[in-house]
């Protein structure tokens, strides 16, 4: 199993666990929801795994905001259900399933020993190295259609190579309710990147993180040898359209 935290319940905010875990694990993309301005807004966890950033996203949306945390992996799903009632995230709506770009159900491919690393991707392992089970798997687009939590104005997204098809199954979200994103990439260093050129298809803008900044995705395989090692497959998209465009 892999645990990246321990979790302590306590009424304090932040834990020190989640502290140190948004530091040490995921500080570039948590740094950048908490400089957005999403008070009373709605943000989605997209592969919520143990909850790091639907902890945070709880705190930073406020007592009007909203946060939907998708996690297929029953075991994750438990985890998230015992987070929100330590914790006491009343706004945090768990969905126990995967996003693809079409309903139905899909086979995640579980290292043993890695539960962050699941995938409904081919993983490249031996069929002994993993666990494999069946998830149901919806579309963004279908879940909010008549969600009343929308517009969503932010998304953050970690699915381990699966992030194509979910923005795919989003079209709609993403026209219509123009969310920031940030999100995992393992297709970056690929010239003809699917997920960068969809999203650039839709008027989004995309950046990588640079010494203590962002810089063009564009940019990315120039930079990526000076690039700190936890951020070489986190990208930033944002619409061009948005006020909060982000100064690279």
């Amino acid at each position: 199993m892999d645990y990246r935290y321990e979790l302590v319940c306590t009424t304090s905010f932040p834990t020190p666990g989640v502290a140190r875990y948004r530091l040490r694990s995921e500080k570039f993309g948590v740094s950048f929801l908490l400089s957005r301005d999403l008070r009373g807004k709605t943000a989605v966890d997209i592969g919520a795994n143990w909850g790091i950033y639907s902890y945070w996203m709880h705190g930073h949306v406020g007592v009007e905001g909203h946060v939907i945390a998708f996690e297929p992996q029953p075991e994750l799903a438990a985890h998230l259900r015992d987070l929100r009632d330590c914790f006491h995230l009343h706004r945090l709506e768990l969905a126990e399933r995967g996003l693809s770009s079409k309903d139905g159900e899909l086979t995640l491919r579980r290292p043993k020993t890695h539960w962050g690393g699941a995938s409904f991707e081919a993983l490249g392992r031996d069929r002994g190295d993993l666990d494999l089970i069946t998830a149901n798997v919806t579309t963004l687009d279908g879940y909010f259609e008549n969600h009343s939590a929308r517009p969503i104005s932010f998304i953050k997204c970690d699915v381990e190579g699966h992030e194509y098809h979910v923005f795919r199954g989003g079209h709609r979200v993403l026209m219509e309710d123009r969310p920031d994103l940030v999100f995992e990439c393992h297709a970056a260093e690929n010239p003809q990147c699917k997920v960068f050129s969809y999203l650039m298809s839709l008027d989004y803008e995309g950046y990588c993180f640079f010494h203590g900044g962002f810089a063009p995705v564009t940019d990315y395989g120039s930079l990526r040898p000076r690039m700190h090692k936890k951020a070489l497959r986190d990208f930033v998209f944002v619409p061009k359209e948005s006020k909060l465009a982000l100064n690279a």
